[in-house]
């Protein structure tokens, strides 16, 4: 079985990602540690920042993430500030920036990078 090292502080994304390569027989192990992460709306280009600070501080081949978020009613509102916003918004902060629009659609745009 191959094993590969994903980088995250986020369990939730550490458990997707576990769930979804088992069957392929692919270990996933989990490390914990918060990576400075670059300003940018490009998540690929925030993705591959935090895959070079991974392998510098690991030494080894590694398995990180960002996601994106769009929102087209809001002109790609939040990108790739979700997290901030989570710290700052409730689901109920959120239908108020929606009430009265009819593109209630959602895209999650998730970067890896090996």
């Amino acid at each position: 079985m191959s094993s590969i090292l994903f980088v995250t502080t986020n369990q939730d994304k550490y458990n997707k990602v576990r769930i979804n390569l088992v069957p392929y027989g692919i270990k996933i192990t989990h490390q914990s540690w918060e990576m400075s992460e670059i300003q940018s709306s490009d998540g690929e280009q925030i993705v591959r920042d935090k895959a070079q600070q991974a392998y510098a501080k690991f030494k080894k081949p590694v398995l990180v993430n960002d996601d994106t978020w769009s929102i087209p009613a809001l002109r790609g509102f939040p990108s790739t500030g979700m997290k901030l916003c989570n710290d700052f918004m409730l689901a109920k902060d959120w239908l108020r920036l929606m009430k009265g629009v009819a593109d209630k659609r959602v895209f999650l745009i998730s970067f890896y990078a090996y």
